[in-house]
C-alpha cells in the first residue's frame, strides 16, 4: 500500500528507541501498512504533549509525514492503554514478550491484518485477565501460523502419514510433529498425545473456547517447551523479554 505525504493510521507501539538527547524512533504494528516505524521528535521531553500516546504497548491513531529516510509522527491519540496490563508486572512482561514476537515476524511495511488482529486480541484478553497463560500460547501458535510457520500436527511433518495416539516428537527443524520412527533421523523433543491434542485445538479453536480448557502443569509445560523451541529456532535467538518474564515466574510477582 502506498502511502500519501500526510497519513494517519492506527497502530500498536511494539517497540521504542531512544534516538539523540529526547528523540525515539518507534516501531508502529499497523493493520494495513505492516510494521512502519516513526520518528517522534522531542517526545521524551517532560511537557511532550505526545508521550502519553505514545508509550509502548499504545494502541493508538497516529498522524505521520512521510519522510525520505523515516516517516515523522505529527499527532497521536490513544485508543487504548491497556492499564490493567501496565499495573501488573505479570501481564506487562507477558505483554512486551508479544510485542517483540510481533516486531521479529513482521516485515517492515508489509500488511498484516490477522498479525494485527492477533496482537491487539493478546493485549485486550490479557488487560481482561482471561487466563494469560492460556492466552500466551494461543498468541504464540497463532503467530508462526500468521507468519507462515504454521506446525504440522495431524500428520508426521517428515514422512506425512497420520500420527498414531502415542508418545510422538516436536520438531521445529521438521516443521511440526513427527512419529516415532522418523525420530531415528530428525532431532525432537517428546510431546504426550494430550500435548499433541491441546496444541491442535489451540491452533484450530478461538481464544474464547481456548478459556474453557483445564490444562495441568505437565502438559502446560510441554506446550511451553516446544512452542518456545519453535519461535528459538524461527528468530535463532532466544527472545530478550522472555527472560524478564521466567525470572518474574521464579521469583513468583
Amino acid at each position: 500500500m502506498t502511502k500519501p505525504h500526510d497519513f494517519k493510521t492506527k497502530a500498536i507501539i511494539v517497540r521504542k528507541t531512544k534516538c539523540g538527547e529526547a528523540d525515539r524512533i518507534l516501531s508502529l504494528l499497523t493493520p494495513d501498512l505492516g510494521l512502519i516505524q516513526g520518528f517522534a521528535k522531542s517526545v521524551r521531553k517532560t511537557k511532550s504533549k505526545l508521550s502519553g500516546h505514545l508509550e509502548l504497548l499504545c494502541y493508538s491513531e497516529v498522524s505521520l509525514a512521510r519522510g525520505k529516510a523515516i516517516d515523522t509522527i505529527t499527532g497521536s491519540q490513544t485508543i487504548q492503554s491497556f492499564l490493567n496490563i501496565r499495573n501488573s508486572l505479570q501481564l506487562s512482561a507477558m505483554a512486551f514478550y508479544a510485542c517483540e514476537l510481533a516486531y521479529h515476524f513482521s516485515p517492515e511495511e508489509a500488511a498484516n491484518p490477522a498479525m494485527f488482529q492477533l496482537l491487539l486480541s493478546t493485549l485486550e484478553e490479557l488487560d481482561n485477565g482471561s487466563q494469560p497463560e492460556l492466552c500466551l500460547k494461543y498468541f504464540e501458535i497463532n503467530l508462526l501460523a500468521s507468519s507462515g510457520y504454521k506446525p504440522e500436527l495431524r500428520e508426521c511433518a517428515n514422512c506425512h502419514k497420520k500420527l498414531q495416539a502415542t508418545i510422538n516428537y516436536y520438531s521445529p527443524e521438521s516443521g511440526g510433529v513427527i512419529c516415532p520412527n522418523c525420530r531415528n533421523t530428525q532431532i525432537g523433543m517428546p510431546v504426550s498425545v494430550n500435548t499433541v491434542k491441546v496444541l491442535r485445538y489451540i491452533q484450530e479453536n478461538s481464544f474464547s473456547s481456548i478459556c474453557r480448557l483445564k490444562i495441568n502443569r505437565e502438559i502446560l509445560s510441554e506446550l511451553e517447551l516446544a512452542i518456545r523451541a519453535n519461535i528459538r529456532f524461527v528468530l535463532e535467538k532466544e527472545p530478550k523479554a522472555l527472560l524478564w518474564l521466567d525470572s518474574l515466574r521464579l521469583a513468583d510477582l
